[in-house]
């Protein structure tokens, strides 16, 4: 149905190590990545404690099950790239 939303989804990513995080990019993979969209502030380098926000909404293009991927890159050097699965099961 043209018009389904479902509700936003906010995601805080949180820089929880002893120096410095930078964020270098934030972005949509997967087969059904034009479902979703979001908007961030997470840009640039984060202070140990420092946080930003990502939210994440579906407008899904058809029923049935809706999956992507956010994607975020950082120069965290224990884990550089952080996977957020997507899912959204839209029903008629």
């Amino acid at each position: 149905k043209a018009g389904v939303s479902v509700t936003p989804r906010n995601i805080m990513v949180t820089n929880k190590g002893k120096k410095d995080m930078e964020i270098l990019s934030v972005e949509l993979q997967g087969p059904h990545q034009s479902d979703f969209s979001y908007t961030h502030d997470c840009v640039g380098q984060y202070l140990p404690g420092g946080f930003c926000a990502i939210t994440v909404s579906v407008h899904p293009s058809a029923l049935g099950k809706r999956e992507a991927t956010l994607v975020i890159v950082s120069n965290d050097s224990r884990k550089a790239t952080k996977d957020i699965p997507l899912r959204a099961h839209i029903k008629p």
